[in-house]
């Protein structure tokens, strides 16, 4: 079981072993760089960028700070230790989610599912029973659109990411249900 769980696909949450810790996010741009930083984690990003992507109407030195607050509240939220660390800084100016960091994430969990249907070869995915399965437990993934209920006013390029990130899903629900549906019309179900 992982020791981190982490839900994107409606309202933001975090469990650790078991035991929802959301509230312990101080602020929604805690919440928004560690959802950043988890859709994100296949690379490092640069403290430059993190502070420009969340912090852009501020001076550097200040929005640096703040880059380096918000962390700092993500890891204590985290319970984050030094014996399994959440983050990896492969440099002093970048950081990344640890790959070796034990944690599910509903929104990867969904596209992997997703992604698996289409990679499965079968004559028709409408008449693949093990595919329609992973569409079903895809689409029970899906509570709502992608961070749904968290906003930053002051940060554009967030949103825009976010935005891009929800039509990116939605488009996936959309097909998984068209398949179903198909499926189940094919059944007379």
């Amino acid at each position: 079981m992982p020791r981190l769980s982490v839900y994107l696909l409606g309202d933001f949450q975090v469990h650790l072993d078991g035991q929802n810790i959301t509230r312990k996010f101080r602020t929604n741009k805690e919440r928004a760089l560690f959802a950043y930083l988890v859709i994100e984690s296949d690379h490092p990003h640069s403290r430059e960028f993190l502070s420009e992507l969340f912090w852009a109407r501020q001076d550097e030195s200040l929005s640096r700070a703040n880059l380096r607050q918000a962390l700092l509240g993500i890891r204590k939220a985290l319970n984050d230790s030094k014996d399994d660390p959440i983050f990896s800084s492969p440099s002093e100016e970048t950081i990344q989610i640890n790959p070796q960091a034990s944690i599910w994430v509903d929104a990867v969990a969904f596209s992997s599912r997703l992604q698996t249907t289409q990679d499965h070869h079968h004559l028709s995915l409408s008449q693949c029973v093990s595919c329609i399965q992973r569409l079903s437990e895809a689409v029970d993934l899906y509570r709502q659109e992608f961070l749904a209920g968290l906003y930053l006013e002051e940060s554009k390029e967030f949103h825009d990411w976010q935005v891009v990130n929800r039509e990116h899903f939605l488009r996936l629900l959309l097909v998984a249900l068209d398949s179903l549906a198909e499926f189940f019309q094919n059944a007379g179900n």
